[in-house]
C-alpha cells in the first residue's frame, strides 16, 4: 500500500461517513488541551470515540490513537502525573536546549509555511541532517502513550510528510504501521525529533507545511469536529486556512470547529503549561457540548 495520499478536496476522502473527527497538531500543550476538551464531551453523553473517521496529526495522533485504544481518561490522569513528574514531561516534549543543528532544522520548519514540495523537501533535509535522539528512543517513548499492540480501528488515519519527497503521507490500518511507529513519525517535529522509518520511507511531522489539520481527510463526510491550535477566526487564521474550510464546507460536510481560548507559542512545549491546557480545554468542551450533540448524537 502506497501511503502517499495528494490533499484534494475533491477527491471527497470522508464521503460516505456520518461523524468525522479531525486532531490537529500544536505540542504538548495542545496534547492536554485536546484530552480536556474530548473527556467534557464524553461526560455530556458524546460518543466522540464513535467517529467513523479519526484523522490525527502530530498531537492530534497521539490524542487520537488513545482515544481509539478508549484510553483517554487514563491519558487524563497520566497527564496529571506529568505534572508531577517535569522529568518524564520534559523527555516527552522535547524541552531543553538544543545543537546548533537542531536549532536550524526548527527554524527552516518554522519559517515554512506552504505545502510545496521543494520547501517541504528543505525542511526534510535539515531535519535528517539535525543531531538528535536516536530514532529507536523516540520510538519507545511514544509507545508509552501509543501502547503496543494492533492498529486500534480502521477509523484511524494518521499524517506525516516523506523528508525526501514532500509528499503528505495517511497511514492507515492497511499500511502494516505499528501504532507506535505512526505517532512517531507525526509527531517528529523537525530539530526536536528524528524522522522515522515508515515502510520505505522516512518521514516527519504531520504539521509540516500549510496544515496541521488536513481537512481534505474529513472532505464529504456529514458532519465534522475539527480540533484546532491556531484556529479559523479572521483574526488568526491564513490564507491557507480560510480556502480549506471553505472547501470542506463546499464539499457539504458540516463544520463544528473548536480553538484554545487563549495560548502563547512559548505553551507549546512547555510541560508546565499542561494543567493550564487541559483545564482550559475541559471548559470548553463543557460549553460546546450542547452545541457539539445537536450534530453528533
Amino acid at each position: 500500500m502506497d501511503i502517499a495520499l495528494p490533499t484534494s478536496f475533491d477527491a471527497r476522502y470522508g464521503h460516505g461517513y456520518d461523524r468525522s473527527l479531525c486532531l490537529g497538531g500544536g505540542g504538548i500543550f495542545f496534547v492536554a488541551w485536546q484530552v480536556g476538551y474530548l473527556t467534557a464531551l464524553m461526560d455530556a453523553g458524546i460518543d466522540v470515540r464513535g467517529a467513523q473517521r479519526i484523522v490525527g496529526t502530530s498531537a492530534g495522533s497521539m490524542v487520537g490513537i488513545v482515544l481509539a485504544r478508549d484510553g483517554l481518561r487514563r491519558l487524563h490522569t497520566e497527564l496529571e502525573a506529568m505534572t508531577r513528574l517535569p522529568q518524564l514531561a520534559a523527555h516527552l516534549s522535547a524541552s531543553g536546549g538544543m545543537h546548533p543543528s537542531q536549532a536550524r532544522a526548527w527554524s527552516v520548519f518554522e519559517t515554512t509555511t506552504t505545502s510545496d514540495p521543494e520547501q517541504l523537501q528543505r525542511v526534510g533535509h535539515a531535519a535528517l541532517a539535525a543531531q538528535t535522539v536516536e530514532p529507536e528512543t523516540m520510538h519507545r517513548n511514544v509507545e508509552i502513550i501509543a501502547g503496543v499492540g494492533d492498529w486500534p480501528s480502521e477509523a484511524m488515519h494518521i499524517t506525516c510528510m516523506d523528508t525526501f519527497s514532500g509528499e503528505r503521507c495517511v497511514i492507515d490500518h492497511r499500511a502494516a504501521v505499528t501504532p507506535a511507529a505512526a505517532m512517531a513519525a507525526s509527531t517528529a517535529l523537525p530539530g526536536m525529533f528524528p524522522p522515522q522509518q515508515v515502510q520505505d520511507r522516512k518521514c516527519m511531522d504531520g504539521g509540516v507545511g500549510a496544515s496541521a489539520v488536513h481537512l481534505d481527510l474529513v472532505a464529504g463526510s456529514r458532519f465534522a469536529l475539527v480540533l484546532s491550535l491556531r484556529g479559523f477566526e479572521p483574526t488568526g487564521m491564513t490564507k491557507q486556512d480560510a480556502e480549506d474550510l471553505q472547501a470542506l464546507k463546499d464539499s457539504g460536510t458540516t463544520v463544528f470547529t473548536a480553538v484554545p481560548e487563549s495560548f502563547t507559542d512559548k505553551e507549546m512545549m512547555d510541560p508546565k503549561s499542561i494543567p493550564t491546557a487541559r483545564d482550559m480545554g475541559r471548559a470548553q468542551g463543557m460549553a460546546d457540548a450542547s452545541a457539539v450533540a445537536a450534530h453528533w448524537n
